[in-house]
């Protein structure tokens, strides 16, 4: 009992065991109060409390020493009205806290629910994709053939159709005709040798030779009626066919044959400019002299190369074809014309 810690009842101080043993603390009924505080206290009990205390604080009755311990330790067995409530109260103020704290304590928060899956969007499957279409090999001629046609090359344009024939032959004779078809269609109109040369097509181009050749050579002038005068005229003639111009012209004049030593002048120019003009024939041009047509793959002051391995020697030309490589000169063409029979003849 020596650690019961209780409050006085008018005060409130701190009262503990030890005190109630010490007479600093004393029960009146169901209450305590220290010794200060003990008058006021039994004023206010009720008058039972107040006998009961007064009984118990009575001195005991001188006894023999044995009788007085019993007794003594009879009291401390007995307890006082007082303390053997204390632990219900104790008891009752656990159980009031414990509902309080029951009552008190927050509703615990509804269980959890598992959240409802999202609504999965629905995929569409990707379109089939088509397997890539095949190249047109006949699209690919087309196009490469397409500018050379454009540019009247038709000879070339057919030659890419024909190099793949083993593809698509039927289209490609159709196609190789309908470009000859172009190019017979632009003959009757065409003025320029160049141009139809440039189609590629040697019989056409021959056609054209036909159709522009100029009139036949009007017969040489008779020789003069001298006939010391009459020789010197044929042996100058002889020396314009062998192309030895200079001399010819050099021997008429000094036969007095002036006009035709003019026109053998004509015949000379006609047969430089042709020179000129047949050694100047760019790479890639075609070219038709009489028999032999072709590609030029080189030019010299003499010689063609064609692409086909063949050479156009310019020595090898008659007058009449350098003639017409030049400017137009009727006449000198015609007596060109009549050189290369005077050269045949030689």
């Amino acid at each position: 009992m020596g650690h019961e810690i209780v409050y006085c009842a008018s005060c409130q101080i701190r009262l503990g065991g030890l005190d109630f043993e010490n007479k600093k603390a004393f029960r009146v009924g169901l209450s305590v109060c220290c010794a200060k505080c003990l008058d006021a206290v039994l004023a206010a009990a009720p008058p039972a409390d107040v006998a009961a205390f007064h009984a118990r604080s009575a001195p005991a009755t001188p006894r023999a020493a044995a009788s007085s311990v019993r007794i003594r330790v009879l009291k401390e067995e007995a307890p006082a009205p007082g303390r053997r409530l204390w632990p219900l109260g104790a008891v009752a103020a656990g159980l009031v806290l414990g509902l309080a704290l029951v009552l008190l304590r927050p509703a615990p928060p509804p269980p959890k629910t598992a959240p409802e899956p999202a609504p999965v969007a629905r995929v569409e499957p990707p379109p089939p994709v088509e397997p890539p279409k095949p190249a047109d090999p006949w699209a690919d001629l087309e196009r490469r053939a397409r500018p050379l046609e454009a540019a009247e090359e038709f000879r070339a344009a057919a030659a890419i159709f024909e190099n793949a024939r083993g593809q698509t032959a039927g289209a490609v004779d159709r196609r190789v005709a309908d470009l000859r078809r172009k190019a017979e269609a632009l003959l009757p109109a065409a003025t320029e040798r160049e141009r139809v040369a440039r189609w590629g097509y040697p019989d056409l181009l021959a056609l054209f030779d036909k159709r522009t050749a100029p009139e036949p050579p009007p017969p040489p002038p008779p020789p003069p009626a001298d006939h010391k005068h009459a020789e010197l005229w044929k042996a100058a003639m002889r020396k314009a066919s062998a192309r030895r111009f200079a001399e010819a012209i050099a021997a008429l004049e000094a036969a007095g044959v002036a006009a035709d030593a003019a026109l053998l002048k004509d015949v000379k120019a006609l047969h430089d400019e042709g020179l000129r003009v047949f050694a100047s024939r760019p790479a890639g041009a075609a070219v038709s002299f009489g028999d032999v047509s072709g590609v030029v793959r080189r030019a010299g002051p003499r010689r063609l190369e064609l692409e086909s391995g063949e050479y156009v020697e310019a020595d090898a030309l008659s007058l009449r074809a350098l003639a017409g490589l030049a400017s137009a000169k009727p006449l000198a063409t015609a007596v060109a014309a009549c050189l290369d029979g005077e050269a045949a003849e030689g």
